[in-house]
């Protein structure tokens, strides 16, 4: 409930759209969405399965193209098995990306609200921990 209860400010105060230049997987792609979120897992903190297609064990992590602010397609994302439509969610895997903006737009990690940027280096660690599960 935390994380969510953090998000909704910012997406409320935000001016979205934005435009996006992603370049990954040697392409670049320019895209206009109101979120754009990089997951490794299925789910964040809130619950919301926001990377219905996320393996922790991969060795890729997921940037999530949300192009439109869709109230009942986001509360599908709290369902367990979700199937959300390709015009509110793109999904493209990666294992680094650069993510730039032509204007500063609200930055979070893990929910907690960084400031505004205009770039993003993402790029998964090679390094991996111990999960213990029962």
């Amino acid at each position: 409930l935390g994380y969510l209860i953090q998000s909704i400010p910012t997406l409320i105060k935000s001016d979205f759209p934005f435009e996006f230049r992603i370049e990954t997987n040697g392409k670049i792609l320019q895209r206009t969405a109101f979120l754009v979120a990089i997951a490794n897992a299925r789910r964040y903190g809130t619950g919301a399965t926001i990377n219905p297609h996320g393996k922790y064990d991969d060795g890729k992590f997921e940037i999530l193209i949300f192009k439109e602010f869709n109230i009942p397609q986001i509360l599908q994302t709290f369902r367990e098995d979700v199937e959300l439509s390709e015009d509110f969610l793109e999904i493209i895997p990666a294992v680094e990306a650069r993510i730039t903006s032509s204007k500063n737009i609200p930055f979070q990690i893990d929910g907690e609200y960084r400031g505004d940027i205009k770039e993003v280096l993402a790029q998964i660690s090679s390094v991996k921990i111990k999960i213990a599960v029962p």
